[in-house]
């Protein structure tokens, strides 16, 4: 057991450190939409199934409108809503959309957001941290290297 506790903790560094990444790069997303996302009051245009491979119905895509206050234009969004949520939501119901981006457009509807990724990055940073940690510490004990 003691061999594979080197690789056992290479292996722990690479998953968190891709989780890290992940993690880091969604909440990043969702903090550039609490701080500079905007707002506009539109309608759902329409509700599209989508089916997998097999025919069977998997989820749903919300799509509607926009006009982006930057640039003056009209612009087509859509968000992928489980069956679970889809009751919610219906052609023509009144909705508030927040989106980022000058020239390329990201868009939700309000309210669809989430923590989620926000606080996964903050556990990932502390894991990939003492992860490292022994993965060093490890290193060092085998090579003979001792803290001085």
């Amino acid at each position: 057991m003691a061999e594979n506790s080197g690789m056992d903790s290479f292996k722990g560094v690479i998953f968190i450190f891709i989780l890290f990444c992940i993690s880091g790069f969604q909440s990043c997303q969702e903090i550039r939409y609490k701080t500079g996302g905007k707002t506009d009051e539109t309608k759902i245009d329409k509700i599209t199934e989508n089916h997998d491979k097999y025919g069977r119905l998997v989820s749903y895509t919300v799509w509607y409108g926009f006009k982006n206050e930057n640039s003056g234009k009209r612009v087509a969004g859509s968000i992928i809503v489980s069956d679970n949520d889809i009751g919610q939501y219906s052609r023509g119901q009144n909705i508030t959309v927040e989106y980022i981006g000058g020239d390329i457009y990201d868009s939700r509807i309000v309210g669809t957001g989430t923590v989620f990724w926000v606080v996964l990055f903050c556990i990932m940073s502390v894991l990939f941290g003492c992860f490292t940690f022994m993965f060093i510490k490890h290193v060092n004990e085998k090579t003979g290297k001792k803290k001085r």
